[in-house]
């Protein structure tokens, strides 16, 4: 497992995780803090004077190394993603990111040499014909992307985000990160921030499908399909990794109420997060609440 940890100040969140980690639970402040943070280092924006002051500090690190906006792409993926918008993000944009990758495949090589031959030719017209000359700027992968204007075509008509239901959005977005990740071997990490009410198990079986991808993804409620505890963080009173055995017995086995094994305490906590009518949710619900 690798152990993504992100901290502001003295808040610090460490997540031992694979593929993909449920962020779930109530206090949507802390879910709130872990996404800012993300954003923040991603987009290079600069502790505040009160922040410094304060020791507010965001860090991101990786298995101990930590993580500058140039160590990482960072995407929100969600059902309220619309390709007109993202295009204005520019260089934050997923799907300008998508097409300079597209672009920069070998097949594309003669073609876009091709153009910057014509643009030569063009050049020399220019100066033959007009006292104010000129030149183009070459043809590259980012340029190219910058001027193509994308639709969906997926039958014979074309498509708008409008005409997507909330999974084929989603899908959308995880193919294009996905192709990202696998063609641009300047790219060492993505980190994407999964929001949707309900999640299906293809939607889950395209995220373990993300090489060199992490997802973090923020549920309300547990995953009926996926009763692995170890994919779970908890955001309540605190936080709480359940991949983390440690903090596991420390905040849930060694209690006030009733000392537990580690494995009596994974037990009830299956009871909390699948079957919240049975007795031993009770005790969970106390120590998280």
């Amino acid at each position: 497992m690798k152990k993504l940890t992100i901290s502001r100040g003295k808040e610090k969140y460490e997540i031992q995780m694979d593929s993909y980690k449920w962020i779930c639970g109530s206090n949507l402040k802390m879910k709130f803090e872990l996404v800012r943070t993300l954003q923040q280092i991603y987009q290079g924006i600069k502790p505040s004077e009160y922040a410094e002051e304060n020791g507010l500090l965001p860090i991101i690190s990786l298995d101990g190394r930590k993580l500058s906006s140039k160590d990482f792409l960072f995407y929100r993926v969600n059902c309220n993603y619309s390709l007109s918008s993202d295009l204005k993000l520019t260089a934050k944009s997923l799907a300008l990111k998508y097409y300079e990758t597209l672009f920069s495949l070998p097949e594309y090589k003669d073609t876009i040499d091709t153009f910057n031959i014509l643009y030569e030719a063009f050049t020399d017209e220019i100066v033959a014909n007009s006292p104010l000359t000129g030149r183009f700027n070459a043809m590259t992968p980012k340029f190219l992307a910058k001027l193509i204007s994308p639709f969906y075509l997926p039958g014979e008509s074309v498509m708008n985000e409008f005409d997507l239901s909330s999974d084929e959005i989603i899908e959308l977005q995880l193919n294009m990160i996905h192709f990202i990740s696998k063609n641009d071997c300047t790219i060492p990490l993505i980190i994407i921030v999964v929001e949707m009410d309900e999640v299906s198990e293809h939607i889950l079986h395209l995220i373990n499908q993300l090489p060199n991808v992490l997802s973090l993804m923020m549920v309300q409620q547990p995953i009926s399909f996926d009763k692995d505890l170890s994919k779970y963080y908890l955001c309540e009173r605190y936080a709480l990794d359940l991949a983390n055995e440690n903090d596991f017995y420390y905040l849930i086995c060694d209690n006030q109420f009733k000392l537990l094994s580690v494995k009596e305490g994974y037990d009830y906590m299956e009871k909390y997060l699948f079957n919240k009518e049975h007795e031993a949710a009770g005790l969970i619900e106390k120590l998280l609440k």
